[in-house]
């Protein structure tokens, strides 16, 4: 399932969300997330862009469409190494800012790293054992090695299935903008789903 398209994003459109976050000072992370209505003249426009440009096959974006900001300095490196499913079969990441120099907050993904759930305990369960202190450890101790790095720059879109492949983003040196969009939930109507999304922006 992983993809990577190189130099698919157009320049114009990477500066004018970068516009668009500069206004906004932190010292740390920063989110914003497509179902805060606050910020839907950002998300509209992101829609606007990848529905009317062929950068990505519009079948993956005509279901459960959730798109995040995410900024993250290098002050904010307790972000990093947090490993993760996500809840969404579709992930296409496009990273509008990346720092000069190593390390650089590159992308790491394990393929496939659980079988197809299809209930909402055992999504629960596999993400409580693979999504804790101990992996962290083992990954920042160079001890577990079934990640593959990808690397991509500015312009680049890397499509994977975060909801059977867990990953996670290293250390940045400074600071690091991406756009994530979701699609299709790999869990359809779960109120626990949408409590742990709600969460998720709280802390």
């Amino acid at each position: 399932m992983l993809k990577i398209y190189k130099q698919r994003v157009d320049i114009e459109f990477i500066e004018n969300i970068n516009y668009f976050i500069d206004k906004y000072e932190y010292t740390d992370s920063l989110y914003f997330y497509s179902n805060n209505h606050e910020h839907k003249e950002v998300f509209n426009s992101i829609k606007e862009y990848i529905f009317n440009n062929d950068i990505l096959d519009k079948k993956y974006l005509l279901d459960d469409l959730y798109i995040v900001i995410r900024c993250v300095k290098n002050i904010d490196n307790k972000k990093s190494f947090d490993v993760h499913f996500d809840n969404y079969k579709n992930t296409f990441l496009l990273p509008i800012k990346i720092p000069l120099i190593e390390p650089k907050g590159q992308f790491f993904i394990w393929e496939n790293t659980r079988y197809e759930v299809n209930g909402i305990l055992s999504h629960i369960f596999s993400k409580l054992f693979y999504q804790n202190f101990i992996t962290r450890f083992l990954i920042r101790n160079n001890i577990l090695k079934t990640f593959e790095k990808i690397s991509c720059e500015v312009g680049d879109i890397v499509h994977f299935n975060g909801f059977n492949s867990l990953h996670y983003n290293e250390d940045v040196s400074s600071e690091r903008r991406s756009i994530l969009i979701h699609s299709r939930r790999g869990i359809k109507n779960s109120s626990i789903i949408n409590l742990s999304e709600r969460l998720s922006q709280i802390f």
